[in-house]
């Protein structure tokens, strides 16, 4: 479950840092084409930076 989660976050980024995927995925969040809402779109970009950085370690 959490890594079909990370998955989704990922989904509109671009293969980068860790940090970089982060900020992209926030923007995302914003914009007109992503289905996902406020609170859970944001931590849908948490957790899969958390996922990145601290279980893939990259």
């Amino acid at each position: 479950m959490l890594i079909m989660l990370a998955a989704i976050a990922f989904l509109p980024t671009v293969l980068t840092t860790c940090e970089e995927n982060r900020e992209i995925c926030h923007r995302n969040c914003h914009g007109p084409k992503d289905p996902r809402e406020g609170a859970a779109c944001i931590l849908s970009c948490e957790l899969a930076y958390f996922v990145c950085k601290f279980i893939l370690k990259k």
